[in-house]
């Protein structure tokens, strides 16, 4: 189980971090540099994907958003049945909302945090940060 540990407003983020803080807390675009993924990869079985990431951390995983509230974890050559995260409650879907976003902390390796942005069922934009269970996958 994940627990959530602090939610802020999108407004608030902007109003009270500048664009360095948000850079070393991880809101900023990963790549797939550290990753061992084939050019051509393809994964059935998703529904409405919308990022792909990895955490950096070594393990060749490669994490997946879909905009419903799910991330999906790829590793050896299949995607895991079990999500990664599910706050498929707490999100909206409609229109262009739903769980948009996932970065991991530079230190994710050791610390196990990681940051999602998602639009609530209120229609508001939330950043959350969440600590990775003793279960990785």
């Amino acid at each position: 189980m994940r627990v959530i540990e602090h939610r802020w407003p999108q407004k608030w983020m902007r109003a009270h971090l500048g664009s360095a803080e948000l850079h070393e807390i991880g809101i900023e675009r990963a790549s797939l540099a550290h990753a061992n993924v084939p050019r051509d990869l393809v994964v059935l079985g998703l529904e409405r994907p919308v990022h792909v990431t990895n955490a950096g951390d070594g393990s060749n995983r490669i994490f997946i958003v879909e905009k419903g509230g799910t991330i999906r974890i790829y590793k050896d050559g299949q995607l895991l049945p079990d999500p990664f995260l599910d706050i498929s409650a707490e999100v909206s879907g409609s229109s262009e909302q739903g769980l948009l976003g996932l970065a991991f902390a530079p230190d994710y390796a050791a610390s196990g945090l990681f940051y999602v942005n998602y639009t609530d069922n209120a229609g508001d934009t939330v950043v959350a940060r969440y600590r990775v269970s003793d279960d990785p996958n």
